[in-house]
């Protein structure tokens, strides 16, 4: 694959792994919104990347998350 994404629940990522540099996936992106992943799938798409997408996470972007965290029995 020329791409990986680990989607996040909130419609970001949580992880990019690239075989080489695209800038042109992240150029102009409006961070923090839910269409970040929709968005990253769509401009791989016009790059003709192949891409593998892993399962959905989650992630911590605020106090919800942060607290989240803390209640994983593993932590």
């Amino acid at each position: 694959y020329d791409a990986v994404f680990a989607p996040a629940e909130d419609g970001g990522y949580v992880l990019v792994g690239l075989n080489e540099p695209h800038p042109e996936l992240f150029e102009n992106m409006l961070w923090g919104e839910s269409s970040v992943m929709t968005k990253s799938r769509f401009r791989a798409a016009q790059a003709n990347l192949t891409v593998h997408e892993l399962q959905q996470q989650w992630d911590v972007d605020d106090i919800a998350g942060w607290k989240r965290f803390l209640a994983l029995e593993a932590f």
